[in-house]
């Protein structure tokens, strides 16, 4: 009896035993994911190259504070982490960004109900932020344009039009050869200064006496030097400023300009939705007074990006030179180009005609 008792207590013993070790049942929260080296790309490009020389620690601060307040808006914790003191400099910072991405990742942690993506994204867009400009931006893998289709033919339902740049042309009463195009395209089968010369040569055989090129609601597209080169002679159009200091200037090609015969008095349209490559063609006119701009001022997009590939298939973006009047020096990133003659877009082309065919009468020559 005593051995049965004791056998007993012995199986209770075990059985408490295991109990007592077994693992808990529920499984740890995993951590989400801040995406740092998608941070980092966008850091060190932004506080190495960017024009506008951002400081590392306005970058840092901008999308820490953004990612602390998704979490507040969320309903989290945004309290458990504070902005570290970050150095302010324009340059790249390890110690910096280390500091950055341990208070990220223990925001993350502590309010796990906020993606990591989430954070990430929204810390990008802070960073594109800074110091705002036409050209820095985050697009996220999601972008709603395909890749390799141009926002024009997105924006008309993706059909293809004849002409690839939405070319078109006519002779105005009293000699005035009206060009238009909506997108500037240089591809393997299409070339735009080829098509848009053809078309020149269609209405001085009508007998265009003056040009009169409209790139109002053109938002730009691939730069064509050739064009503006066709009535220039070598002159400075814009000059480029880097981060450090200027690295030179884009120059009209002499052997680029035209013959004799497309030496006529020009005028450009232009508008509120002129942008990049058609504000640079305007300027070729504008800076070296070959030609006078009718409409209003234009978006003023003058420069150039550095485009980062990100891993996930998303792009930053930002700016890494800006465009200065060549032979003026005037600013027009950021500010625009404004016209000789400010006129509402619905009558810029008319105004443009009217002093064209005056120009015509008077025989003024280029």
């Amino acid at each position: 009896m005593r051995r049965f008792i004791a056998l007993a207590l012995a199986a209770v013993f075990v059985a408490t035993a295991c109990t007592a070790v077994a693992p808990p049942s529920a499984s740890p929260t995993k951590t989400p994911d801040i995406k740092r080296s998608k941070l980092d790309a966008a850091y060190s490009g932004l506080t190495d190259d960017d024009v506008f020389a951002p400081t590392s620690k306005e970058v840092l601060t901008a999308a820490l504070q953004a990612m602390k307040d998704e979490v507040q808006k969320a309903g989290g914790r945004a309290d458990i982490v504070s902005i570290p003191d970050f150095t302010d400099k324009s340059e790249p910072n390890n110690d910096d960004f280390k500091k950055f991405a341990e208070a990220a990742s223990k925001l993350a942690s502590a309010n796990a109900l906020v993606p990591g993506d989430r954070l990430a994204d929204v810390a990008l867009v802070a960073m594109a932020k800074v110091k705002p400009d036409c050209h820095t931006q985050y697009v996220k893998r999601s972008s709603a344009v395909p890749s390799g289709v141009s926002a024009a033919r997105v924006e008309t339902g993706g059909q293809v039009r004849a002409d690839e740049s939405q070319l078109s042309s006519q002779l105005l009463p009293g000699g005035v050869g009206y060009i238009t195009w909506k997108e500037w395209v240089d591809s393997g089968t299409y070339k735009q200064h080829i098509e848009v010369q053809k078309l020149m040569d269609k209405l001085l055989a009508q007998g265009a006496k003056a040009w009169l090129f409209d790139v109002s609601n053109n938002l730009g597209g691939i730069q064509n030097q050739t064009m503006m080169s066709w009535f220039n002679n070598g002159e400075a159009l814009v000059k480029i400023r880097l981060k450090n200091g200027y690295a030179g200037a884009i120059e009209a090609k002499k052997e680029l300009r035209l013959p004799a015969q497309y030496q006529l008095p020009v005028a450009v349209v232009i508008n509120g939705r002129s942008a990049s490559m058609s504000e640079m063609f305007a300027l070729a006119f504008k800076e070296t007074k070959r030609g006078m701009l009718f409409g209003t001022k234009t978006i003023g997009c003058l420069g150039s990006t550095n485009i980062l590939n990100l891993i996930d298939g998303s792009i930053f973006q930002y700016t890494v030179s800006e465009f200065v009047g060549g032979v003026t020096n005037a600013a027009y990133n950021n500010i625009g180009v404004t016209p000789d003659q400010t006129v509402p877009d619905n009558q810029a082309v008319d105004a443009a005609a009217t002093f064209l065919r005056e120009q015509i009468a008077k025989g003024t020559k280029p």
